[in-house]
């Protein structure tokens, strides 16, 4: 039984990899696309991407891909003066 259950997985295994990479060149061509398709890209996204966490604080996403894994994104630099926790000024945001 234990024999049939690895052997399955490995099956899964190798007929997931074919699809997790199509769906990323799908998403990479959805997000170069000239013209911008917002709904394509979206879509795209949401066969690639389990969560995205925000940390407005330190200024990054956490990508969470369905495949496995988390990437980190850097999308601005921290404001320094938020370094004690404080939500940043209107002025400096």
């Amino acid at each position: 039984m234990e024999a049939a259950i690895q052997a399955r997985a490995a099956e899964r295994e190798n007929t997931l990899e074919p699809l997790v990479e199509r769906r990323i060149a799908d998403l990479r061509a959805a997000l170069k696309a000239e013209p911008f398709d917002l709904e394509t890209a979206n879509a795209a996204l949401r066969h690639c991407v389990r969560h995205v966490e925000v940390d407005y604080l330190r200024g990054e996403l956490f990508v969470s891909w369905l495949h496995g894994g988390v990437t980190d994104l850097t999308f601005a630099w921290p404001d320094e003066a938020s370094d004690d926790g404080e939500e940043p000024s209107a002025a400096s945001a």
